[in-house]
């Protein structure tokens, strides 16, 4: 047992005189201690107010919270010179609460380790800590331990620390158990709530229960036996079988109606030969001239075909099927003239057309956009009109639908190499269409007739017209190939659908001398009125008698004897 000789000199004391003394000023260490801390519900016993005072009797008695859930925590000094001046090493026991019945327990020898809980364990050892299983020193109760006094103060604090200890053990076994399920037998042995007796109804309610059970049962067993005649009645059998035998079997799969053909009459001979004389003298002029004409009279049927159907480059002619399936879909709803087309970058054509000098995201009408394709042939606005329709597949597909057997797509504006392709046949025909009313109203049919007339390049089909006539056309030009296709309405009322689409060497100007004087022949041939045809002589076709009188149709007539006499 330590004495107080043991002790360093500035650490004895006398406790008789104890309370005489005035306090004395902290170490810096213990002040230390003192400072309040609470990091997730827990503290330091050092931590705590005047425990220092409480434990070296230099201030009031240690303070307690009214709610007894305090957390006290004892570290024992690294070294032997900084234990207490009482000799006592504190420890550090766990989580402590308050309890409502405080016991006192005698005190403990603390040996010279540490303990991990603050109580003697049960078994008797004089530590309270676990032995690993392959240690090889001492248990600690061959160990002799050394006895501390302790002061009344650290008395009076282990016996707080133990009063919280058993009563934080108490609240959590109460926990434990209130957290523990239900036994479901339990439940069932339980004594069933007495029921609430049943009050008996008045004679009224009675009343209105029978008659409401018996509208009910009659509804019901009506339902049933009107199911059960309508089942069973004969007519409703036989009228079912009827049906049955009389149900149509299944349609064939609907089969897809070939392209209309183009409805020709009688071909005009002289008219044909006064053409292939033209392109006879113009091929002798320029061998790498090749033209293709067609030309149909709305009102007759008769038409002309020079190396109609041959298959040439389209040029800006491929934007009159352009402009049929925009106002198709003007007519189906799909699109609006005055709704907003946007340029886009990737759909800016060279060539023809001022709209490519926009910048891109600059936004046109749609009715503006089209114009701007047929007056002045603007590729940019070709472009944007193919992806508002919906892309080349989608209008190859239109013009297959309609008969053009020849034209097709195969790549955006400019097409200087050629590659989408038409014939004069096919433009003739789509112009007849159009005429006819065939593939669009009458309204968008007038609309698109009125923007054709309106095409600035008038040097090919309208320059071999005569004072009075209209023409509503569209040219194309790519260097290789020019070519005009229209629709002429002539002074004497009549209208015919014509195309011419000449290859040619490179920007040669006779091709384009030719087409004129095709037009100016053709326009010519079909102006000049037809001379009615003789009405035939009656006594020279009419039968006459033996005696040279004209015989009377109506003495011809075969009786009904006469009938029965050849039978």
């Amino acid at each position: 047992m330590l004495e107080p000789e043991d002790l360093p000199r500035k650490f004895r004391r006398n406790d008789t005189d104890r309370s005489s003394r005035s306090p004395r000023p902290l170490p810096p260490l213990m002040q230390a201690g003192t400072q309040a801390r609470t990091r997730s519900g827990r503290s330091s016993g050092r931590d705590r107010p005047n425990f220092w005072q409480s434990l070296f009797g230099r201030g009031k008695a240690a303070q307690r919270t009214d709610r007894g859930q305090v957390e006290t925590t004892l570290q024992p000094l690294s070294r032997p010179s900084e234990r207490y001046p009482d000799g006592l090493n504190l420890f550090q026991p766990q989580r402590l609460r308050s309890s409502s019945a405080p016991t006192q327990l005698p005190p403990t020898q603390l040996g010279p380790r540490r303990s991990t809980r603050g109580l003697p364990p049960p078994n008797g050892s004089t530590l309270p800590f676990k032995r690993r299983p392959d240690s090889t020193r001492p248990r600690p109760a061959d160990r002799t331990p050394t006895r501390l006094e302790r002061s009344p103060q650290a008395q009076t604090v282990l016996q707080s620390n133990t009063v919280l200890q058993s009563s934080t053990s108490l609240q959590q076994e109460t926990r434990r158990r209130e957290r523990r399920p239900v036994d479901p037998q339990a439940r069932r042995d339980r004594p069933a709530a007495p029921a609430k007796p049943i009050r008996p109804l008045s004679p009224g309610a009675k009343a209105v229960a029978y008659v409401t059970r018996m509208v009910v049962l009659s509804v019901g067993i009506g339902v049933l036996a009107g199911t059960l005649l309508s089942i069973w009645d004969p007519a409703t059998r036989a009228s079912t079988s009827t049906q049955t035998a009389a149900k149509p079997s299944p349609s064939p799969a609907p089969t897809i109606a070939p392209s209309p053909q183009l409805a020709v009459g009688q071909e005009l001979t002289p008219l044909k030969a006064a053409v292939q004389a033209l392109i006879v003298q113009a091929v002798a002029q320029s061998p790498q001239t090749s033209p293709s004409a067609f030309f149909l009279d709305l009102d007759t049927n008769a038409y002309v075909d020079v190396n109609g159907s041959a298959s040439v480059p389209a040029a800006s002619t491929i934007k009159v099927p352009i402009l049929v399936a925009f106002f198709q879909d003007v007519d189906a709803g799909k699109v609006r003239l005055d709704e907003v087309l946007t340029m886009r970058k990737e759909l800016i054509g060279t060539g023809s057309g001022d709209m490519q000098w926009q910048a891109p995201g600059t936004q046109f009408t749609a009715l503006d956009t089209i114009k701007n394709m047929i007056i002045v042939s603007d590729n940019t606005a070709t472009n944007m009109v193919i992806a508002r329709l919906g892309g080349i597949a989608v209008l190859n597909q239109r013009f297959k639908s309609w008969g053009l057997s020849t034209t097709a797509m195969n790549n955006m504006l400019p097409d200087l190499e050629g590659t989408n392709l038409t014939s004069a046949k096919d433009m003739t025909f789509l112009m007849t269409r159009v005429s006819q009313g065939e593939l669009l109203s009458a309204r968008s049919r007038d609309r698109m007739l009125g923007i054709m007339q309106k095409t600035v390049n008038d040097s090919l089909l309208p320059r071999g017209l005569g004072e009075g006539a209209t023409i509503a056309h569209k040219t194309g030009d790519i260097g290789t190939l020019v070519g005009d296709v229209g629709l002429v309405d002539m002074p004497n009322g009549k209208r015919y659908a014509a195309a011419v689409l000449s290859k040619r060497a490179f920007n040669d100007d006779r091709a384009t001398e030719l087409i004129r004087q095709i037009s100016r022949t053709v326009y010519q041939s079909l102006s000049r009125p037809v001379a009615p045809k003789a009405a035939p002589r009656a006594d020279s076709e009419a039968p006459r008698n033996p005696d040279g009188s004209v015989v009377n149709p109506a003495s011809t007539a075969m009786t009904p004897l006469d009938l029965r006499a050849e039978q």
